[in-house]
């Protein structure tokens, strides 16, 4: 119920406090579009202004100076247009998992899968990277390894959801890695950020959101590593995994390495 404010009488025994209420009342009840609209409509801003001269008119502007800019705000969260930061109360990261091959002279098909299942009170969820084959190219020392990523996190927790899914590629100077795009699959994610080639100071990673505040999501990608050098050379691929969930009360965040090395042949030095 608004309660009236004392204050001298304005016109056809409307109070000017009222009307400032009124006026209050009325941009607050406001949905983001009518409000929008209501603000660039001249008329409605004639009516809240009073259009009298002096002191009261100069009242009614400091109050809307005010009350506008925060409407817009709460209005902006709510409609998802302006996000607030995330607040993660706690990083846990996980062991690094390692995987060694040396380099061959010829084709080799490996179907290699690392696996990283990790689950507690709150969450379960399992990341991959299957290392497919080791595509030997001889004589323009371009060595191509195609890889499969993919990532699926379920929340446990009452009121818990997936925030967002990313994935980090990491390489020397001398062997890019990129993403493939047509080979991304998401399930209750929607891409936000992507860099496609990795290579140097450059990382290649893929930034996906959960959609509707999923209790669980799925991710999966295709990565081509280039080896461009002879085989007696040592390159090393760097994975993370950063999976960001709410457990009902606060944000947390789970990081898995994975740690790929190609050891150089010497013997084909």
């Amino acid at each position: 119920m608004l309660t009236r404010a004392r204050g001298r009488v304005h016109g056809h025994g409307c109070r000017i406090s009222d009307h400032y209420f009124i006026s209050l009342r009325i941009i607050l009840e406001l949905s983001f579009t009518n409000l929008i609209y209501l603000l660039s409509n001249k008329h409605f801003i004639w009516v809240l202004l009073l259009k009298k001269p002096g002191g009261r008119n100069l009242k009614a502007v400091a109050l809307l100076s005010i009350v506008i800019p925060i409407s817009l705000l709460i209005s902006f969260r709510l409609t998802g247009i302006l996000q607030g930061s995330t607040k993660i109360s706690e990083t846990i990261t996980l062991e690094t998992i390692k995987w060694e091959f040396e380099r061959p002279n010829q084709t080799v098909t490996l179907n290699e899968t690392l696996g990283s299942p990790y689950s507690s009170s709150e969450i379960s969820t399992t990341m991959t990277v299957r290392i497919w084959k080791y595509d030997f190219d001889g004589f323009f020392s371009d060595d191509l390894v195609p890889i499969i990523i993919s990532a699926n996190l379920t929340t446990i927790m009452p009121n818990s959801f997936v925030k967002g899914v990313y994935v980090i590629l990491q390489t020397d100077y001398q062997s890019p890695v990129r993403w493939l795009h047509t080979d991304f699959r998401f399930e209750n994610l929607s891409l936000i950020d992507v860099e496609d080639w990795g290579w140097q100071d450059i990382k290649a990673y893929v930034g996906s959101k959960g959609v509707n505040r999923p209790e669980d999501a799925y991710f999966s990608g295709r990565p081509l590593y280039s080896l461009k050098t002879p085989n007696t050379q040592t390159h090393q691929l760097d994975v993370f995994f950063e999976l960001t969930y709410y457990n009902g009360t606060t944000y947390k965040k789970v990081v898995q390495p994975f740690q790929l090395k190609f050891l150089g042949n010497n013997e084909n030095g």
